[in-house]
């Protein structure tokens, strides 16, 4: 009797049980790495000494004086941690936790725009695969690091791209470059947008200085000179002069002259972009919403990839939404999913236990991330001239 009621209500709720056994376990993951503090990370460096200035001088004085080299809403966020009872490991590592599961709704609405002969269920189990990502729960919950914040607001961004509503993806974008300074490996992404999109306006724009400028009203609110407030990024770029910090990108094969190699790089970066606008202009007509998601994760990894003094982290976005990006959309993308996720654990492991940790030289890792690269690249090539070819029959 018991038996026949359990199978019944499992039968009745296989899929609900399913997903949330799925979403306790990912839980459970994040729950056991919140605590282990003992290794090199940031968290260690800078968030403690960070979080006891603001515990210290208070939350006022804090921000008038200013600590760190994140922008002003992360640093209220600093501030208001340290001054809770709890250890500042368990609501830092809590805050970014909230945003990778804010970034599964976010994803499961973008599949419901562009898969809708998926079943309800499949996309929520393909919007949670971010979760088992290895590089999602080391860089919340083992690193404590933000880059769960900003990512999801470049989701966001995507969203309302797909919904056509590009007012409020200025503002996500916005919001997102006011919590980190990578938010502006998207930029091209949204040129490129509005080179083929005739309902995205010129005038959208204004949001991205309008909301930069309040994000840092805190701050001048408290007394800091308006200046220094938002100043802070330039402060960040200066902060490291060198070519290779940590990804293994084409820095790693032998372009490590900062001085002679750093604005070449920028400017080759340019170059590449202009080309692939070029590119998408005059196929604009075969861009669906598939493409223009393939294309923002594209934008970022060129980014990632030509960019002096790219940090292991910088390509959270990347990992991630290129791996659900390959299972769902495009499956021959997946050994550029599976080499990029190798190489961000080797990544990550490096930086936490050492280059001891990881007998494996960055020599040969450099060559993989950049093949990872280029079959992703000629992956995204391939399906506009395939779409393109298939319109002309």
């Amino acid at each position: 009797m018991l038996d026949r009621i359990i199978r019944t209500k499992i039968r009745q709720y296989h899929n609900h049980l399913f997903i949330g056994f799925i979403i306790f376990i990912s839980l459970l993951i994040r729950i056991s790495l919140l605590g282990h503090n003992d290794i090199r990370s940031d968290y260690n460096d800078f968030l403690i000494p960070w979080c006891d200035f603001y515990r210290r001088v208070g939350i006022v004085k804090g921000l008038r004086d200013g600590v760190g080299n994140y922008y002003i809403p992360y640093n209220v966020f600093l501030a208001m941690i340290s001054q809770t009872r709890l250890p500042y490991w368990l609501p830092l590592g809590l805050l970014s936790i909230t945003f990778e599961y804010l970034s599964v709704f976010c994803l499961y609405k973008i599949l419901a725009l562009t898969k809708g002969t998926l079943s309800s269920p499949l996309r929520m189990l393909a919007s949670l695969t971010i979760l088992f990502v290895p590089v999602s729960f080391l860089n919340s919950s083992l690193w404590k690091q933000c880059d769960s914040i900003y990512t999801f607001f470049l989701l966001a961004a995507v969203l309302y791209i797909l919904r056509e509503n590009y007012t409020l993806a200025m503002i996500m974008l916005s919001i997102s470059f006011v919590f980190k300074q990578q938010a502006i490996f998207f930029f091209p992404f949204f040129i490129m947008v509005y080179l083929i999109k005739d309902r995205f306006h010129i005038y959208n724009i204004i949001f991205f200085p309008l909301i930069y400028l309040i994000a840092g009203l805190p701050a001048i609110i408290c007394g800091r000179e308006a200046m220094e407030v938002y100043t802070i990024y330039q402060y960040q770029l200066q902060g490291n002069l060198e070519m290779y910090s940590g990804l293994p990108n084409i820095s790693v094969l032998g372009l490590i002259d900062y001085d002679s190699l750093f604005h070449a790089m920028i400017l080759t970066t340019i170059i590449i972009f202009t080309y692939t606008a070029y590119f998408i202009y005059h196929n604009a007509s075969v861009i669906d919403k598939n493409m223009l998601i393939s294309l923002s994760i594209w934008c970022v990894y060129t980014c990632c990839m030509f960019l002096p003094t790219m940090h292991e982290r910088y390509d959270y976005y990347v990992v991630l939404y290129l791996t659900v990006y390959a299972i769902v959309y495009n499956r021959k993308m997946i050994p550029s999913a599976l080499l990029i996720n190798i190489v961000s654990v080797i990544n990550y492991t490096t930086y936490f236990f050492g280059e001891d940790a990881v007998m494996i030289s960055m020599n040969f890792i450099a060559p993989c991330y950049m093949a990872a690269y280029l079959w992703f690249t000629y992956c995204c090539y391939r399906s506009v001239s395939l779409k393109k070819k298939s319109r002309k029959l």
